[in-house]
């Protein structure tokens, strides 16, 4: 970014001096100038006053002096493409900015009869050339010659007078035309797109920078000149130099406003917010002047409040910013220094020569123009940076609150099934309990009854409780030898009541594992099988040790014939709370394959269902030697 602006102030100065490449053929061999402090002189007493040497650029400030300027003409200089056959012509005397007042021309060679006047105070058709400066046309004469200008302006004195051939500041004007409208493109670039990023997003800050390029868009038709132009025909020149200060003054105000509210994003310091306010509070009183007839005080304090603001604003990087509180910021604070650096360097060569601190240079009275241009790229960036920032921060809201619903409905529905399940596991037990309570004379022949139904809700209790454990991933694990074999022995000598057990296999299956969550598992796939498999059939199970691959493995293979309740659906056996359609005939909470699956997944252990048209088959691989093999 700062490249870019460097880049574009780099263009800017070229555009603003290639017209200088040609400065000997300015027809000014020397000038000097003499200070009225009363303004009351006239030409024959200003003209034997003694003069003191001037430069190209006069700079004296703000002040109520009304200024002589000499100018010693050699039209040998201005006639230089045809020295041979040279033949008197005319000259165009150039003055700029096109801010100043009252501009006097006095030319004893060849006296007029009227005055010869030309300011923002006069129309734009007094002008005896026609451009975007002021100008006066003379006789080139024959020989050196000395023409008096005189000065009388309530804004600055910076004023700058060139004197050409016909031919010469033909060129200069088209060249200046052409670096004005380059400007004004880039001006309207930065106006629209900051304009269209208003209209999408409505936000504060940016439509007070888009009001702050409005004006500087205003300020800059105003110093080049054209609306002065455009206006001559339609408003008095009082109103057009009225209403020039209003919005030198709004320019001002605005940069200020646009700070504040900028800076005040990052909490920045009280300090520099005081000062900031404390620039937007000289528009009221600098409006009261206005008003009041004090135009040249109004635009000095003016001028002086921009000059704080510009110094002000080179310690905001290091003093009024807590960058510890900025994520990811577009520019570091020593880059945002660099940029105030740039624009301040660039708009204090218009400023300092007009508030009359130090000789101006040539470029001075459009530098300003420079300053409102770099600073309004810069800030152009950041506020689109940062508008992009706001978006992607929204959609991620967005995205997280559409998450948090989800979840908050996949939750809820959680609880629906949960509750439902709970609802529905609890009620053929709790029947069965309250039937043996019932008929106490008859509680021996419920026993057997009441021991089942007992075990059942202990069985869901103990799924719900196993199943909040990873959930919440609280599960514990602990790692020790274990006998598969004989595990699943301990285990089918419970069921012996329930069901037939096979089992065959290597009676030395060890592998490391936690024997109390194998255990679980082993217990709920020979608990599926007696109560879901064909009633009469024995369940079989075989334990076996194999090589997969480079590991070994313990395999537990458990499989028993379809009862009533059919063949599982491959696709959901595992999922939570799933039960075949005609499972529900028997108690159960549809947890228990869910549950197993996620504990051997812990044990780093797999459990698969074997897709078999004849059986319903699920195969259990622990690694023989543990989680970290």
């Amino acid at each position: 970014m700062l490249k870019r602006a460097i880049y574009l102030v780099t263009f800017l100065l070229l555009i603003g001096t290639a017209h200088l490449a040609s400065a000997n053929r300015d027809c000014v061999v020397n000038r000097a100038y003499f200070k009225d402090e009363s303004a009351q002189m006239s030409f024959e007493q200003a003209r034997e006053q003694k003069y003191k040497p001037a430069d190209v650029m006069m700079a004296e400030g703000f002040s109520n002096a009304a200024f002589w300027l000499r100018l010693q003409i050699d039209p040998s200089i201005c006639n230089w493409a045809d020295k041979v056959k040279r033949r008197e012509g005319e000259l165009i005397i150039r003055i700029q900015p096109t801010y100043l007042d009252e501009i006097q021309l006095f030319d004893p060679a060849y006296p007029r009869t009227h005055d010869r006047i030309v300011g923002d105070r006069y129309p734009w058709d007094a002008n005896e050339y026609s451009s975007l400066n002021f100008n006066f046309v003379i006789p080139e004469g024959v020989s050196t010659r000395y023409v008096w200008l005189r000065l009388k302006t309530t804004s600055t004195t910076l004023m700058r007078v060139q004197v050409f051939n016909a031919q010469d500041i033909s060129a200069r004007d088209q060249t200046q035309e052409l670096g004005f409208a380059l400007y004004i493109g880039l001006l309207a670039i930065i106006f629209l797109w900051s304009l269209g990023i208003w209209a999408v997003d409505r936000e504060k800050l940016v439509g007070i920078f888009v009001l702050n390029q409005l004006t500087s868009s205003i300020h800059a038709f105003i110093v080049m000149g054209y609306f002065r132009v455009f206006l001559s025909p339609y408003i008095s020149p009082q109103a057009i130099d009225f209403f020039t200060s209003i919005v030198i003054l709004l320019f001002a105000f605005m940069i200020a406003l646009f700070h504040f509210k900028f800076y005040h994003q990052f909490d920045s310091k009280r300090v520099f917010n005081w000062i900031f306010i404390a620039c937007m509070c000289l528009l009221p009183i600098n409006l009261t002047l206005l008003l009041s007839g004090q135009v040249m005080v109004a635009l000095n304090i003016n001028l002086l409040g921009l000059w704080a603001l510009s110094i002000s604003l080179l310690f905001i990087p290091f003093f009024g910013i807590d960058w510890s509180r900025i994520q990811k910021p577009i520019l570091s604070k020593y880059m945002l220094l660099a940029v105030y650096l740039l624009s301040n360097l660039v708009g204090w060569i218009n400023l300092l020569p007009a508030l009359g601190f130090f000789t101006a240079n040539p470029f001075a009275p459009f530098a300003g123009l420079a300053y409102g241009l770099i600073t309004g790229f810069v800030f152009l960036l950041l506020l689109q940076h940062r508008y992009r920032t706001i978006q992607e921060q929204k959609m991620l809201e967005v995205s997280q609150a559409n998450a948090n619903a989800l979840a908050e409905k996949e939750k809820r529905e959680e609880q629906g099934k949960f509750l439902s399940m709970l609802t529905h596991e609890l009620k053929t037990p709790l029947s069965v309990l309250r039937m043996g309570f019932n008929s106490r004379e008859s509680l021996d022949k419920f026993e057997g009854h009441i021991d089942q139904a007992i075990m059942d809700m202990n069985n869901i209790v103990e799924r719900c409780v196993m199943a909040d454990k990873f959930d919440g991933q609280t599960l514990n694990t602990v790692y020790e030898p274990c006998n598969i074999k004989q595990i699943t022995a301990d285990i089918a000598e419970v069921y012996r009541n329930r069901a037939r057990i096979l089992i065959t296999g290597n009676d030395q299956t060890i592998v490391n594992s936690d024997a109390h969550l194998l255990r679980t598992i082993l217990v709920n796939l020979l608990d599926n099988a007696a109560k879901y498999g064909k009633e009469g059939e024995a369940i079989e199970v075989d334990v076996s040790l194999r090589t997969i691959g480079a590991k070994e493995y313990g395999v537990i293979l458990v499989g028993n014939l379809p009862g009533l309740a059919g063949m599982p659906d491959p696709e959901m056996v595992f999922n939570k709370y799933y039960r075949a359609p005609r499972a529900y005939e028997k108690s159960g909470s549809g947890l228990g394959l869910y549950l197993i699956r996620n504990i051997a997944n812990a044990l780093r252990a797999q459990l698969d269902y074997l897709s078999d048209p004849q059986k319903v088959i699920f195969i259990l691989r622990v690694p023989k030697n543990g989680p970290n093999e």
